[in-house]
C-alpha cells in the first residue's frame, strides 16, 4: 500500500478543509494556512497515495481541531475527524516500541512514531515540522517538508 504519513498540523488542515474549506484561515490552529494549502494536500495525495493515519497523530489532531473554537463547533470538527478516520487507513506502532527509537528523546512520541512508520518504503512522510523532516532525511527516508511546497522550492510534479 502506498500512501502519505502526515503530522497532526497537516491532518488538522485536511479535516477542516475537507468539510469547510473557508474555515481554514479562521481556525485558531490553521491561521498560517489557506485554501491553496488544502488543494496542495489533495494534489499530494492524488500523486503519492492516500493519507495514512496513526493513533498518536489522531489524538493530537482531535485536540488541535477543537482548540479555541466557538461553542458548538467542537462537535462538528470531531465529527469531521471521525469521517476522515472512517475513510483512511490507520497503522499503529506501540508507544513502548516508539520510545526506544532515538527520535523519541529529541522529538517526542508522535514524531518517533511517524519516523518509524516512514521506514516503510511504500510510504512518504509529509510534515511542516523542520525537526521531523531533518531527522527523516538524516535516515534516508522519503520525507517531504511541506514548507518547501508552500514556498515554491518544490513542486508537486517533482514528488515521487
Amino acid at each position: 500500500m502506498s500512501g502519505v504519513v502526515i503530522d497532526a498540523n497537516l491532518l488538522c488542515l485536511w479535516v477542516v478543509g475537507a468539510f469547510q474549506r473557508e474555515a481554514i484561515g479562521r481556525h485558531a490552529r490553521l491561521r498560517a494556512f489557506d485554501g491553496m494549502d488544502f488543494e496542495n494536500l489533495a494534489a499530494i495525495f492524488d500523486r503519492l497515495g492516500e493519507p495514512v493515519l496513526c493513533p498518536q497523530v489522531l489524538a493530537e489532531t482531535s485536540n488541535l481541531i477543537t482548540y479555541r473554537v466557538p461553542p458548538g463547533d467542537d462537535r462538528r470538527w470531531r465529527r469531521s475527524l471521525a469521517l476522515v478516520i472512517e475513510r483512511h487507513a490507520e497503522r499503529a506502532i506501540e508507544s513502548r516500541r516508539a520510545i526506544t527509537d532515538p527520535a523519541y528523546d529529541r522529538l517526542g512520541l508522535t514524531d518517533a512514531v511517524l519516523i518509524m512508520l516512514a521506514t516503510d518504503p511504500a510510504l512518504h512522510l509529509l510534515s511542516d515540522d523542520l525537526g521531523l523532516c531533518l531527522e527523516a532525511a538524516r535516515r534516508g527516508l522519503r520525507a517531504i517538508n511541506y514548507n518547501h511546497i508552500r514556498d515554491g522550492a518544490l513542486t508537486i510534479d517533482q514528488l515521487q
